[in-house]
């Protein structure tokens, strides 16, 4: 079955991309369409290609170095006793890698659309009817590009999700993107390194979703890249480090800010090195005084030298804090120069308004960027309205970039294509993919060994002459 989403209502905008949700009529036809699919699980089924069928042979274009026995890793996962058994993975490593070319390549998408659910247009599945309408796009340019692909998208909110997942990856399958939950990707990971086929995760930020894991592609950049382009941009743009400080709360919750600021003076010394002119320094604050009290800051400020301040909260649970602190450091810096660092929440939060970019030289550490000067963006925009009008969202991007990314990578290098992601080094719409391996030493034969693929790139975005732009590396 081959459908295809053609209009989405139209959304209201804010700061960074359009933020608004899907109105009721578009998310009741949309759940119509998925229980239109004659009542399976896998919701919707599109292809890039036009009369060429899944090539029963594989083509070995080539193969790096000389093949060696793989060995096994030991994996340790509750099962059902009911259930066979998961056997173990195999352990591939990157000198044995193959370029296995195919003519048309078959893409799993797994999508919380959870039709059911949709009975509010507030629902938290919108943003995925926007990433589906962003991807939706992608597979016109890889059509014309050439690249033919099978892609089935799957709901993994319907019925029994052990199902759904035995039923949707096949020997077919050649890449699996998702599920967004994640006790749901651990499974899949799990089965899909057994299968060797790589699993592609947009959404999740985690060194415990897979462990040595050669077919685990993880897009979304750890917390720590985060901090570490915040200190190589300081490294960068500031000689004098004396005045650089970290900002956290006294008694705050479980010791939060304290157990993090520990780890930030290592992360910096890795950073800056183990100088004494180039140490990280501290300032706690007194949530009542942030609050209440006349003065927070005191006086830390240094008129002639500019001050740098971080804040590493990321966390909407702390986005009081993050707000009052730059409040009350927009009011008590004076005519002292500051310039705050912080996490993805300063710019997505709806309670910092723009005066306090442009006061405090705001620099936020963030892997997904729009540009909307950008000719390509440009294009995209229109192409978007025109075809569902409605402006595109973060998501709409996303799901662009994520399946150009694939397309493309898997066009080039075939089914092993994540071991040759480092190879790609340019910016798609919204993010620069910088996927390199995480590495595990193996101290019986000297070897390193693959734990799985990881996203690195995070970017400094400012706010300059009343637009938010991207430092580039």
């Amino acid at each position: 079955m081959t459908s295809v989403l053609n209009r989405l209502p139209l959304l209201s905008g804010n700061k960074l991309a359009t933020k608004s949700f899907l109105n009721l009529f578009f998310i009741l036809a949309f759940g119509l369409l998925l229980s239109s699919c004659g009542g399976t699980d896998k919701a919707v089924k599109r292809t890039t290609n036009r009369g060429t069928s899944k090539s029963t042979k594989s083509q070995k274009v080539s193969k790096i170095g000389k093949k060696k026995k793989v060995e096994e890793v030991e994996w340790t996962e509750a099962t059902d006793d009911s259930k066979p058994p998961i056997k173990e993975p195999k352990k591939v490593k990157i000198e044995d890698a193959e370029i296995i070319k195919e003519d048309v390549y078959d893409v799993t998408y797994f999508l919380p659309f959870d039709a059911a659910s949709y009975a509010s247009s507030k629902s938290s599945s919108d943003r995925f009817v926007q990433y589906y309408s962003g991807l939706l796009v992608a597979t016109r340019i890889l059509e014309r590009e050439g690249i033919n692909l099978n892609i089935n998208i799957v709901d993994e909110k319907k019925s029994s999700f052990d199902g759904i997942l035995a039923s949707s990856i096949t020997s077919a399958t050649d890449v699996i993107v998702g599920p967004y939950d994640r006790t749901k990707l651990k499974k899949t990971a799990l089965l899909a390194s057994q299968k060797q086929i790589p699993v592609v995760s947009p959404w999740q930020a985690s060194p415990k979703i897979s462990k040595e894991n050669p077919y685990y592609i993880q897009l979304r950049p750890n917390l720590d890249e985060h901090y570490y382009s915040i200190f190589e941009d300081i490294k960068t743009n500031h000689d004098d480090l004396e005045n650089v400080y970290i900002l956290g709360r006294i008694s705050s919750p479980k010791d939060k800010d304290g157990k993090r600021t520990k780890k930030l003076h290592k992360m910096a010394e890795d950073v800056w090195g183990e100088n004494d002119e180039n140490h990280l320094q501290e300032f706690m604050l007194i949530q009542d005084s942030i609050d209440m009290g006349e003065t927070a800051f005191d006086s830390i400020f240094v008129e002639d030298k500019t001050n740098v301040m971080i804040i590493p909260n990321w966390s909407y649970e702390d986005e009081a804090f993050i707000y009052g602190a730059l409040r009350r450091l927009s009011v008590e810096k004076g005519m002292a120069k500051v310039v705050v660092y912080g996490m993805p929440i300063m710019i997505e939060s709806e309670k910092i308004n723009f005066d306090y970019y442009n006061s405090l030289n705001m620099k936020v550490a963030r892997s997904k960027f729009v540009d909307e000067r950008d000719g390509d963006v440009i294009r995209f925009k229109r192409d978007f309205v025109n075809t569902y009008g409605a402006l595109p969202t973060d998501d709409a991007y996303e799901g662009y970039d994520n399946l150009m990314y694939i397309g493309r990578n898997l066009n080039e290098y075939g089914k092993n294509f994540q071991f040759y992601l480092n190879k790609d080094e340019g910016y798609y719409l919204q993010a620069k993919y910088n996927v390199t391996p995480t590495i595990i030493d193996s101290p019986d034969d000297r070897l390193e060994k693959i734990n799985y693929f990881e996203n690195k790139n995070v970017d400094i975005i400012e706010f300059k002459n009343n637009i938010f732009v991207r430092n580039t590396k």
